[in-house]
């Protein structure tokens, strides 16, 4: 939301959604199209009016977004999972987390798709490396269980 919200509001001004307010008020008489441009994800109906530097910019925020909450149920899990053996741990591989997300967006937002390989990278050991705790806590708790 840091990177979507702000971009949203740049890209999808009130003066630029007024172009889709007859289409719009044709099907939901109600109201007009939406500044933000919601329910567009970069890929939709405003998006494609955009010109095409506007374009990529807005869904590489999106898709730093994306990439985020598509990793946040992984991360939360094995957060909860690992922490109940290794609470230290976890806390230390949280940080790194949390470190890598910053530099995937930075480098995301600022130099462009081809330049978020070295937060991918550094994104993935956290999730590596909660998801091996997370399975070195099941094996010390069945262990525990069978004795």
């Amino acid at each position: 939301m840091v990177v979507c919200v702000p971009a949203r509001l740049k890209y999808f001004t009130p003066e630029f959604m007024e172009q889709f307010n007859e289409e719009h008020k044709q099907h939901f008489p109600e109201s007009g199209a939406s500044r933000g441009g919601w329910p567009d994800s970069g890929d939709g109906r405003y998006s494609k009016k955009l010109d095409y530097k506007d374009w990529v910019d807005f869904n590489n925020k999106m898709r730093v977004h994306q990439n985020f909450v598509e990793a946040l149920p992984l991360i939360i899990t094995t957060l909860l999972l690992a922490s109940l053996a290794f609470p230290l741990v976890t806390c230390v591989i949280d940080y790194i987390n949390m470190v890598a997300r910053l530099v995937f967006t930075v480098m995301y937002v600022k130099f462009g798709a081809n330049s978020r390989i070295i937060g991918a990278v550094a994104g993935g050991l956290p999730i590596y490396l909660l998801s091996l705790a997370t399975l070195v806590t099941f094996c010390i708790r069945a262990g525990q269980a069978a004795i």
